[in-house]
């Protein structure tokens, strides 16, 4: 859940660092253009703002602003997780251990276990990433919640107001809307939770009206309002107020968004005065002008709600709305050719992402496995795993581009173009893990160069024969109390039979419920200390039996395991560390449960 919110988080970080510089561009093209661009157009700009961000995705173009302003895109959190060189071999025994069942059961050397062991400690420290998504997700959580909560009361309270009978009032409503061709059922309020003609909701609209603005305003006037508030209607400016408050949530750490949807709410109202303006006579705009000027000096103080739009405005917009009511002229052809190229110039510059480097490189088959393409001056680095089970492994390294801190799209594409198969898994860290016919790759960034690893798994007939070769054979690793420990323990798994076992002693009883294939005892055997518990039992219970290890295998990694050294690391945490078949030095995790009892902590991997 929290590598789902943290990913959210870096693409919300993205998208406003690149709708920040699309707003740029919007302001830019008013400043030049000024009264040239018609008000229509102006303000249908601001769609391009809510295109970006809602998007999650852009076409690439040679245009875009982004090949010269790179603003870094984060895939997953893997690709931003704890940066570490880890000891290739060793990630080579844990990837064989994460993808192949049989082996995810027994314990590999002490390398391997180590990497796995901080794998898995890095989602329990939370990063600055964590809390700053949290913190993100706290804000939107509380904002959204305000303005729901302000536009249902308004609602709730305008439920109980009377609507307007007044019957010449009513006649210049009836009039307005069908100059405007509405068919939709519009509520006429009187209240006075408004100080100005206002718009209310967007599925079921409301114009609303106060006692004063009825006394004081003529018939002539009142068109006016309603020309202007049913343009709101026309226009679904409603619904996209509210869709601009929810994208502000997602946003709200961004002040420049904000003022841009200030901005946007301006341009709103001068474009509701251009449509009202299209339905009176020429010589009727100056009475317009003197009706927004009227209502300006005496019901001022608008709302400002997602659901609402009211026809007066601040004194600081006045005089932009009324000069472009005085210069208004219905002749718009030449200026709508001139929004449109507008409008398309932004779009290409600004709604489009940066062109990615799909050149394609020389490459050469690789060493171990020829289906992959490496590129030609990868430089090779052959390396030499403990894990048995892997055959043959190898090490790529090259320059990609300066600076990169993740895996280029188009290399990934390349990776699945052919064939190769990702394997969804959190216990690598920061790598990405594909699979195809017994042959694992595994990438990860550094400072600009990519690194691929790749190793080819013994198959199940070489594992055969080389168990055929061997002189292991199973023998009886538990002394007489142990013995009567672990029978008792089997009809019951009740866990006191195990108190004042030692550490060593509970690690032999598990061996042994391996090689007796006693899966309930096995899996009784693991913590079930908050924390750590990493599945349940039914889903221990569906691992086939061929997927567990044979006692050849068992035996190889966990023979030795009773003269090996218990170290305690806290005061529920420690370790086997012992000496395997193979002779490397393994470590067996143990965790003591609230009870006091140790516990084996391994677990497979899901």
């Amino acid at each position: 859940m929290m590598s789902l919110l943290t990913d959210l988080f870096i693409w919300i970080i993205t998208t406003s660092a690149m709708a920040c510089v699309l707003v740029l561009f919007i302001f830019i093209a008013k400043i030049l253009l000024k009264d040239k661009l018609k008000p229509s157009w102006s303000y249908l700009l601001w769609t391009l703002l809510i295109l970006r961000l809602m998007l999650p995705w852009t076409p690439e173009s040679s245009f875009s602003v982004f090949n010269i302003l790179p603003i870094e895109k984060q895939e997953s959190t893997n690709d931003r997780g704890h940066t570490f060189e880890p000891n290739e071999p060793a990630v080579a025994n844990s990837l064989v251990t994460a993808v192949q069942p049989t082996d995810s059961a027994l314990h590999n050397d002490n390398e391997s276990d180590s990497l796995v062991n901080k794998s898995e400690e890095f989602p329990k420290s939370i990063s600055t990433l964590q809390i700053l998504s949290l913190v993100w997700l706290i804000g939107v959580v509380t904002l959204l919640g305000f303005i729901l909560v302000a536009n249902i009361r308004l609602a709730a309270k305008l439920n109980r107001e009377p609507s307007i009978e007044d019957q010449t009032i009513r006649a210049v409503f009836e009039q307005c809307k069908n100059e405007l061709k509405l068919k939709r059922y519009i509520v006429l309020v009187e209240t006075n939770h408004v100080s100005s003609p206002t718009l209310f909701g967007a599925i079921k609209p409301k114009i609303l009206l106060p006692r004063s603005v009825m006394n004081a305003l003529n018939v002539s006037q009142l068109r006016h309002v309603f020309l202007h508030e049913m343009s709101h209607i026309k226009r679904n400016d409603i619904a996209m107020n509210w869709l601009m408050n929810v994208l502000l949530t997602l946003h709200w750490f961004n002040p420049l968004l904000w003022y841009a949807y200030r901005k946007m709410r301006d341009d709103q109202e001068i474009a509701c005065d251009s449509l009202a303006l299209t339905r009176i006579n020429p010589e009727e705009t100056k009475d317009y002008a003197l009706t927004i000027i009227r209502l300006l000096e005496s019901f001022s103080n608008p709302i400002r709600l997602a659901g609402a739009a009211s026809i007066s405005s601040n004194k600081k917009e006045l005089k932009r709305r009324v000069v472009m009511i005085a210069s208004f002229s219905m002749n718009t052809k030449k200026w709508s050719l001139l929004g449109l190229m507008v409008m398309l110039l932004i779009s290409g510059c600004a709604l489009t992402d940066a062109k990615s480097n799909d050149n394609p490189r020389e490459v050469k088959p690789s060493v171990v496995n020829p289906d992959f393409p490496v590129p030609n001056d990868a430089e090779l680095t052959k390396g030499e795993a403990k894990n048995p089970n892997i055959k043959s492994y190898a090490k790529y390294i090259w320059n990609e581009a300066d600076e990169i801190k993740s895996i280029p799209d188009h290399f990934l594409r390349e990776i699945e173009a052919s064939g190769w198969n990702e394997k969804k898994t959190e216990q690598m860290g920061a790598m990405r893990v594909f699979e195809k016919n017994g042959t694992i790759i595994w990438v990860t960034t550094h400072n600009g160069f990519i690194t691929l690893s790749e190793l080819k798994k013994v198959t199940n007939a070489e594992s055969n024969d080389n168990q055929q070769g061997s002189d292991t054979k199973p023998n009886e690793m538990l002394s007489a109390k142990e013995q009567e420990v672990y029978n008792n323990f089997q009809k019951d798994l009740n866990e006191q039979h195990l108190n004042g076992l030692e550490p060593i002693s509970i690690a032999k009883l598990y061996v042994q419920a391996k090689l007796d294939n006693k899966y309930d005892v096995e899996y009784a055997l693991y913590t079930d200390r908050e924390g750590f518990v990493q599945w349940t039992k039914e889903d221990d219970e569906k691992i086939p039996d061929s997927d567990r290890g044979t006692e050849e295998q068992v035996l190889s990694t966990f023979k030795n395991i009773e003269s090996g050294e218990f170290v305690q690391t806290s005061d529920f945490e420690g370790y086997i560390e012992y000496q395997s078949n193979s002779g490397s030095k393994s470590n067996f995790q143990m965790i003591k449960d609230d009870d006091g009892i140790w516990n084996v902590s391994f677990q497979p991997i899901q």
